[in-house]
């Protein structure tokens, strides 16, 4: 989905229209969720053969989703802030946080795409995977609550 929202807002248009792109990005959100609790239903149901074509989804739709919302997203704000230098602070702050947090669930997910569980090596997983689940909420309210609220509200 938003591979396609990406290609729609190419070298052609000087900045996306707001409610597409917001639209897209928190339906993606849906997505991710969806696509976390595939794996995590799988690591309950030991049905570990699944778990690295979810985690590769998961890794793809995420991977997606960080980059447009750095490349659209983070652009447009900053171009609409440039004037507001307390605004700007916040949204340089807001997109160091979200890469971070962005960047420990990609690596995690990509690494679970490789893995080969067992009954034994699964609780450990399962807790791991828990742990990005939450940091991935976390991320998802923040942008949800306060980021795309500023980006509608220019």
């Amino acid at each position: 989905m938003l591979a396609a929202l990406a290609n729609k807002f190419g070298t052609n248009r000087s900045e996306p229209v707001e409610t597409d792109i917001i639209a897209a990005l928190t339906a993606e959100h849906r997505v991710l969720l969806e696509l976390h609790k595939a794996i995590s239903d799988a690591v309950a149901a030991r049905k570990y053969a699944a778990i690295p074509k979810f985690a590769t989804q998961l890794h793809d739709q995420l991977h997606n989703h960080l980059t447009v919302e750095h490349l659209k997203l983070y652009t447009v704000l900053r171009r609409k802030l440039e004037k507001d230098n307390e605004k700007l602070r916040e949204i340089y702050n807001l997109q160091r946080e979200m890469y971070s947090i962005g960047h420990g669930a990609v690596d995690f997910i990509r690494r679970a795409s490789e893995i080969k569980l067992s009954d034994v090596s699964a609780e450990r997983f399962s807790t791991d995977l828990n742990g990005v689940g939450s940091v991935l909420v976390q991320r998802i309210r923040k942008e949800e609550e306060e980021l795309y609220p500023l980006y509608n509200s220019l």
